[in-house]
């Protein structure tokens, strides 16, 4: 399963452009939220592996998908699921910063 991102700051704030790796909106996470129950979450919890960019939006969107029974379901960060390059919010945060906060399930990087 490959994962993108619920709503985050910069898709209603056109001033978050600016902002490098923006965090999902309450709308977001409510949307994720409701992701999980519909077949989106059952997608994830079925799959052999989740691809899901290391931008902090789609990191936040995958664990709230998956909740608290990730049902083991190996994910990979990696980059072949960032954004092009278009604006400053598509910049991510650095690996160190990234797993000082991230769940433990994003901590193993391939």
């Amino acid at each position: 399963a490959f994962v993108r991102h619920a709503q985050a700051g910069h898709n209603v704030d056109e001033a978050l452009v600016m902002n490098p790796d923006n965090h999902l909106t309450e709308i977001g996470r409510e949307q994720a939220h409701a992701a999980r129950a519909a077949i989106a979450g059952e997608a994830l919890r079925s799959a052999e592996l989740i691809i899901t960019s290391p931008l902090m939006r789609a990191m936040q969107t995958t664990a709230l998908l998956l909740g608290d029974d990730d049902a083991g379901v190996r994910v990979m960060v990696h980059q072949i699921g960032t954004e092009r390059w278009s604006a400053p919010c598509d910049e991510g945060t650095r690996k160190s910063e990234l797993l000082e906060t991230v769940p433990e399930r994003f901590r193993q990087w391939e």
